[in-house]
């Protein structure tokens, strides 16, 4: 019986190098995207320390596994990972991995919490509504709105401190605020969302790498051996075409003495013509 064939795994023919640019790249857009949530949506962060925390402490979990995918890319630039660095290289996806986990949970948290906000701001605006029409379903509202507001207000622990930042400076404000509200933190946390998912993904991609010490996704030694038949066999392709080629020279090699052949004997009947036609005079 022969070796099993181990796992390739995922995209076997892809340079791990390719991956860890992916991630690269996929943590630094995941930390702008929050930041600017962040900042644009200051004014309702400020008033909860919950809220805070929740918004700040994605792009901390990125800044650090945006720093451990740079460790990585260096130490398969100089070669390092395959050799000395084999060991800490798997240390640091392992642990990258883990804040994707820890990255990806949060997210989902705070999309949970959000919807919860967003319904809260919703159930304000139909009761608003309702108040302005003089619909039938004011006392609905209103209870509804009461049992959300006591959720709400615990979650902004310093709204009794700062309610005076609360308020807007006129409707347009207050628009535009809630717009960029309930647009931008569904945009940020779901691009993030998807960014760690594929994270996780490519993590276990390169673990599997470090693991049988490759850049590709099989094994060095049935590599080494894949390019031990390529030379193997271009060596055989090359000594065919040498023996063609001796036997084409072999071949040229007759036909020119041919030719010399013919042209002495032509040389010949030249001279004996001229000979003869001399005598004649």
């Amino acid at each position: 019986m022969g070796k099993k064939k181990e796992n390739q795994g995922c995209c076997p023919d892809t340079h791990a190098k390719c991956f860890e640019i992916l991630l690269i790249l996929g943590f630094l857009f995941s930390i702008i995207i929050l930041t600017i949530n962040l900042i644009l949506n200051i004014w309702l962060f400020k008033l909860s320390t919950f809220l805070l925390v929740f918004a700040i402490v994605p792009i901390g979990l990125n800044a650090i596994s945006f720093i451990s995918s740079i460790i990585l890319r260096l130490w398969r630039s100089d070669g390092s990972v395959l050799k000395k660095n084999s060991s800490p290289s798997s240390s640091v996806a392992g642990f990258l991995l883990f804040l994707v986990i820890i990255n990806l949970l949060s997210s989902i948290a705070e999309e949970v919490l959000y919807s919860f906000i967003y319904n809260y701001y919703h159930v304000g605006e139909e009761l608003y509504k309702c108040i302005k029409n003089h619909c039938s379903d004011y006392e609905k509202l209103d209870k509804k709105l009461e049992k959300l507001e006591k959720i709400y207000l615990k979650l902004l622990n310093k709204y009794k401190e700062h309610e005076d930042n609360f308020k807007f400076k006129d409707e347009k404000d207050e628009e535009k605020k809630m717009k960029i509200f309930k647009l931008l933190p569904w945009i940020a946390f779901n691009f993030n969302n998807f960014i760690q998912f594929l994270s996780f993904i490519f993590v276990i991609i390169l673990l599997g790498r470090i693991k049988i010490k490759n850049h590709f996704g099989f094994p060095k030694n049935d590599n080494q051996s894949s390019k031990n038949k390529i030379l193997d066999y271009g060596k055989k392709l090359s000594l065919k075409k040498n023996k063609k080629g001796k036997k084409g020279d072999k071949v040229s090699n007759v036909e020119s003495e041919v030719t010399n052949l013919k042209i002495k004997k032509k040389k010949k009947k030249t001279k004996k013509r001229n000979f003869l036609k001399k005598n004649k005079h």
